[in-house]
């Protein structure tokens, strides 16, 4: 019997997003486009971990995959057709562990997602700029909010799991309170969409980038940004990251 072994190995299809796990540098996990996960290894590149893509190629530009987030447990993903899908983060190909159908229905499905610092709730927000919460456990909807009047680019999460901030094609990043389910600020730049928004450690700093080619930093308690990076890029900023020490990539 003649052994096949595997030596390399890339996606066919756009890579979404790119994320390591919390704590770990030896190992990180992509999704692209047709749906399909994996978790690569940083000492050889080999696949650690996989989920087959779920949808016929020919509709990726209908019902592909645009975001995902997980944990120790589950891979959870956001989709073009407007549903959140789930996925084991232990075992390969194990199929769909659940859904949530049509969590976001506008067209253009789910724009962003991410997991509570909590572990309880899914945040996931649509393209049509609607903000919602989700009870894990339940699958059920917690929280409706809407303001932004544009695609929601990027969540971002406060430790406190009561707080959020997000951004948006409307030239604004909002500051939410999930408990009382109402806005605390909201700050808008003059010219370009915002693509991404973080935090900084101390959750002081809001720092976003964007259309205008900038990357901003942001006190919520100021209507102006404290500081700018003026032509970061030559182009449009799609992400900004920050590292465990004091570096800052986009």
């Amino acid at each position: 019997k003649v052994k096949s072994k595997t030596i390399s190995y890339n996606e066919t299809s756009s890579i979404v997003d790119v994320k390591f796990p919390s704590s770990v540098s030896d190992s990180f996990l992509t999704v692209s486009q047709f749906g399909s996960i994996r978790r690569w290894s940083m000492n050889d590149y080999s696949i650690l971990l996989q989920h087959d893509g779920m949808i016929n190629p020919g509709n990726a530009h209908l019902n592909g995959t645009l975001a995902f987030d997980f944990n120790d447990e589950v891979i959870v993903t956001g989709w073009k057709d407007g549903n959140i899908r789930a996925y084991n983060s232990n075992k390969s190909n194990d199929g769909m562990l659940w859904d949530i159908k049509n969590a976001h229905s506008c067209p253009g499905g789910v724009s962003s997602l991410r997991i509570g610092y909590n572990q309880k709730y899914i945040i996931s927000a649509g393209n049509d700029g609607t903000l919602r919460c989700w009870d894990i456990r339940f699958k059920s909807l917690v929280t409706n909010l809407k303001e932004h009047t544009s695609t929601i680019n990027s969540i971002e999460l406060y430790s406190d799991s009561r707080h959020v901030l997000t951004c948006s094609k409307d030239r604004s990043f909002i500051c939410w309170d999930f408990v009382t389910q109402k806005r605390i600020s909201c700050h808008r730049q003059n010219m370009g969409t915002i693509n991404d928004i973080k935090l900084n450690k101390t959750e002081d700093i809001v720092i976003t980038c964007g259309g205008d080619r900038c990357i901003r930093f942001w006190d919520i308690r100021q209507s102006k940004p404290i500081n700018s990076i003026e032509n970061a890029h030559n182009t449009d900023i799609n992400c900004v990251q920050l590292s465990n020490g004091n570096l800052l990539a986009s």
